[in-house]
């Protein structure tokens, strides 16, 4: 046994030892050293190729990207230039949604496990908003008129009662309220990308009302559901309790707000979503018919349209205290539309008799600046201007209380969106 041991002792020892050798004789690979050689400009603009240099050693690969923070942007680049340790690239500022501000250049180079980094602080003047015209929904057709008129038209195989177009991803979201499945087209050669099912069979309704996002579209499912389209697809939906169904609506901050209704279509409570459709965190009861919402511009606050003894009244729900004041109770005529101006307070809402004025929390009555019914308000994401729809043509509205015109169907005019160049 003794002997045993002793053999075993012996056995590790001599493995060590060969183990300590080894070890020895293998030579660690040598940290990678980088630095920039040249960058050609600080100021960068959108569309700019900045040429840059750098130089480095023991490496075996590159890697260069953009920084802001903890966030990383990857832009198109390319090698033109390569002689033992140097290198020239030029980066490639294409990218419409890269916002402005100051950026860090960072080389990463490696060999093996190891790397070493370099930086360079550049500032960066995006791609600036631009309003590029309107899109058009008609009858028979659909047209995209730019800042000049001219006109692109595709026709159209169906009708349709809504339209959206999201500039980010070049897409057309074209629904109807019964019989024609919604449909997502691209934007430049109007192809087909998609369709959605049909909720309910052919000759009943399937949506109530269509809410546009800064890239996308809400649908208000009659048979109690929700969803959100962007990118193309459905992105979130969500159910509402037993025979409740989503009616009227708008986006505040980019979140959901609703007005259901039971059943019968009667008990409509205001319902505030949570951006990804998975809860309600805020409910209030409502009276009344016909409501319609909006948002009031700047703060948490909507606006409430609604029909109540034969007339309609104006109230404004304040989200943080949970309460709805009662503004003002108008004439017989039936609310239409709403909406704010964004530099101040002033409401601008529609019945289907007058286009009215009035200033929030002022205690002034509401004043009619013009006749007719005024529909689909619409605030430019380029100067906050305010645009409607009455008959079969665009306006916006100015300062002064007159309308303006902007672009026209030669056709009956269904719905219209605004064109961005992003």
């Amino acid at each position: 046994m003794t002997g045993l041991k002793q053999f075993i002792r012996h056995c590790f020892q001599h493995a060590l030892v060969l183990a300590l050798i080894t070890s020895c004789s293998k030579e660690e690979a040598p940290y990678p050293v980088v630095s920039f050689t040249y960058v050609d400009a600080v100021n960068v603009n959108f569309g700019d190729t900045l040429r840059l240099g750098f130089e480095s050693s023991n490496s075996t690969s590159y890697n260069l990207s953009l920084l802001q923070g903890s966030r990383v942007f990857t832009l198109p680049q390319r090698e033109v230039f390569r002689e033992e340790n140097r290198v020239d690239l030029e980066l490639i500022f294409n990218d419409p949604y890269l916002e402005s501000g100051t950026y860090d250049l960072r080389l990463q180079v490696e060999n093996a496990d190891k790397g070493a980094s370099a930086f360079s602080s550049l500032r960066y003047t995006g791609l600036a908003l631009a309003q590029r015209g309107f899109a058009l929904l008609g009858e028979t057709s659909l047209e995209l008129v730019d800042n000049n008129q001219n006109r692109i038209s595709f026709p159209l195989l169906s009708p349709y009662d809504a339209l959206k177009v999201s500039s980010r991803d070049s897409l057309i979201y074209l629904a109807a309220f019964a019989d024609e499945p919604v449909e997502v087209r691209r934007l430049k050669d109007f192809q087909l990308v998609r369709e959605l099912p049909l909720v309910q069979a052919p000759g009943f309704r399937n949506y109530y009302q269509f809410i546009k996002s800064v890239e996308g579209l809400y649908l208000l499912r009659t048979d109690g559901e929700i969803d959100y389209l962007e990118e193309g697809t459905v992105q979130a939906s969500t159910s509402l309790s037993a025979g409740r169904t989503a009616r009227a609506g708008c986006v505040l901050n980019e979140k959901l707000v609703v007005v259901s209704y039971d059943q019968a279509g009667l008990n409509p409570q205001l319902e505030f979503y949570n951006s990804s459709l998975n809860g309600v965190f805020q409910s209030y009861p409502l009276s009344g018919s016909n409501h319609v919402i909006f948002p009031l511009q700047g703060n948490q606050d909507i606006g409430v349209l609604l029909r109540r003894n034969s007339k309609w009244e104006l109230h404004i729900y304040n989200s943080a205290s949970q309460t709805l004041s009662l503004e003002y109770i108008g004439n017989d005529q039936i609310p239409l539309a709403g909406s704010a101006t964004a530099q101040s307070q002033l409401l601008m809402f529609s019945t289907d008799q007058e286009l009215y004025r009035a200033f929030v929390f002022g205690s002034s009555v509401p004043i009619a600046i013009q006749s007719g019914a005024h529909k689909n308000f619409q605030l430019s994401r380029f100067d906050q201007g305010l645009y409607l729809q009455k008959a079969n043509t665009v306006y916006r509205l100015n300062l002064d209380n007159n309308l303006q015109f902007a672009a026209s169907k030669f056709d009956v005019l269904q719905d219209y969106d605004i064109l961005y160049n992003k």
